[in-house]
């Protein structure tokens, strides 16, 4: 008996050609879904990508935050220099 449990005679055309049918008829339902898959696949990738360029954004903008904090003391030590000297 042949996998599937399925067993003709195979010199009969009609059984035959029924029995591709029924193959063929499975394998589609089976492949049918690889789109929709990929799709989504396309998608999280999509999504992943995003989510990486928000990660760096916020990495970058925390940097950019932390010399703003670090550049506000150092003008006020410049201005009292300056000051100082008689330039402002």
């Amino acid at each position: 008996m042949p996998p599937g449990g399925i067993s003709f005679d195979i010199s009969d055309d009609a059984q035959f050609k029924t029995f591709v049918v029924q193959k063929l008829t499975q394998l589609e339902e089976r492949t049918s879904a690889l789109d929709e898959i990929k799709a989504r696949t396309d998608r999280v990738l999509v999504l992943e990508s995003e989510v990486a360029d928000i990660r760096q954004s916020a990495r970058d903008e925390k940097k950019w935050n932390n010399y703003k904090a670090a550049a506000g003391p150092i003008m006020v030590v410049i201005h009292g220099i300056l000051h100082k000297f008689g330039i402002f």
